[in-house]
Parts: structure tokens; sequence; C-alpha cells
């Protein structure tokens, strides 16, 4: 019986690999569309996505990815190279693995003026993502979390924002705190002043010493 080449052996190991891939790919849905909330408040409520390709991703013991090795194609491949592919089948075969769904969409988007336009957007998703919120295959649960998503930002926006009597807004981030349990803070800024820039000190009124902090580094620089 005559004996294989090294480049033979090199492709069944390879034509192993794949198989082995696809051994778990297989337990996995093999979704064509998916669809993403858009929880921004402008442009249109849902995403569509085309799934272009689904890949399995090996993590190690340190959780790190085990990529594949980098071998250059070649007409004639050596031992070192079998050794190399080897080495790498072994430690996927005793590693944790991620699926990868890829995604390629053609979206619309709002600016500020209310102005449309379109662009394309290509994105990797774990599989532990579908998951009926941030994408689902079903474009009615997208919608779903697209409404709960807003209702609970009006019932924050009502809670931290509107007004109550005997309160007073941040002069930062404008949430309403007990005018009691202001932090007060001297904010030093630069203006004009009849032509001239000066450096001009204010007291303003806070819900934090970190509110404080960016509103003086916003007018710095």
């Amino acid at each position: 019986m005559k004996k294989k080449t090294n480049t033979e052996l090199f492709h069944e190991l390879e034509d192993e690999i794949k198989k082995y891939d696809n051994n778990i790919l297989k337990n996995y849905p093999q979704y064509k569309i998916l669809y993403s909330c858009n929880t921004n408040l402008r442009g249109i409520p849902v995403n569509e996505w085309e799934v272009t390709s689904i890949s399995v991703s090996y993590i190690d013991e340190n959780s790190r990815t085990i990529f594949y090795p980098k071998i250059k194609d070649k007409f004639r491949y050596s031992k070192k190279d079998i050794e190399i592919l080897q080495d790498y089948f072994n430690n996927i075969k005793r590693a944790k693995y991620e699926i990868w769904y890829y995604l390629y969409s053609k979206q619309k988007y709002v600016d500020l003026k209310g102005e449309i336009s379109y662009g394309t957007c290509k994105c990797g998703i774990k599989y532990t993502q579908i998951n009926n919120k941030e994408y689902s295959p079903n474009k009615q649960d997208c919608l779903n979390y697209k409404c709960q998503f807003e209702n609970k930002q009006r019932e924050l926006k009502k809670k931290y924002y509107e007004y109550k009597k005997g309160y007073t807004p941040c002069d930062y981030c404008m949430k309403q705190v007990p005018t009691d349990k202001l932090v007060h803070k001297t904010i030093i800024s630069r203006a004009r002043i009849q032509g001239i820039m000066k450096v001009v000190s204010q007291e303003m009124n806070f819900c934090s010493g970190e509110c404080a902090y960016y509103m003086q580094c916003s007018l710095e620089g």
C-alpha cells in the first residue's frame, strides 16, 4: 500500500477539523435574517440583518481565543505543518466554544435635522445575544422590547427630571435634587467681557461632586 504524503495527511487533518466544526454548528439555528431593537430615539425602531456566515470560536481555560494556526498555502506541506495543525486540533477538542453569527445590513439613519441617509453596517454577535431583546429572528419580539424600553425611559425621566416642589435641578445633568441636599461648588471658566477674555467664577448647584467635576472639565481648555 502506497504511503500517504505529508500533503495528503495535512489535507485529511484539515477535513477532520472542518467536520468537527460542522458537527458543533449543526446543533445551532441556521438563521438567514435577524432583527435588532434600535433603542435610539431617532430612526427606524427595528433593524433587519442578513446573516452572512456562522462560525465557532474556541476558548481555552484562561478565556483566551484559540486561533487557527497561520500556515501558508503550499504545494507541499511538511511534518512540522502537520504537527502545528494537530496541536491546534487537540487543543480545540478540550476547549469551550462560542457560536458567532456575522451580520450585514443596509441601515437607515436620521440626523438631528430629521434628514434621512443610508449606510451599510457589518458586525458579529454571539448566539447568547439572540435573546428576543438585543437580537431576535422574530421582528415582533424587537418591537415589544422597543416599547418596553421607551416606557422605562419615560418612567425614569419622570422620576428624575420632572419638576418637583422642594427640588432643584442639577446644573450639569438636570436631575431633580432635594434643595437641602444640593452640592454647591464654585466653577471657574473663561468668558469674553467687553471684548476681553477674563477668568470668571460662579457658584453652581449639583447633585454630586462628580457632576461638579464634569462641569469644571467641560469648561476648561
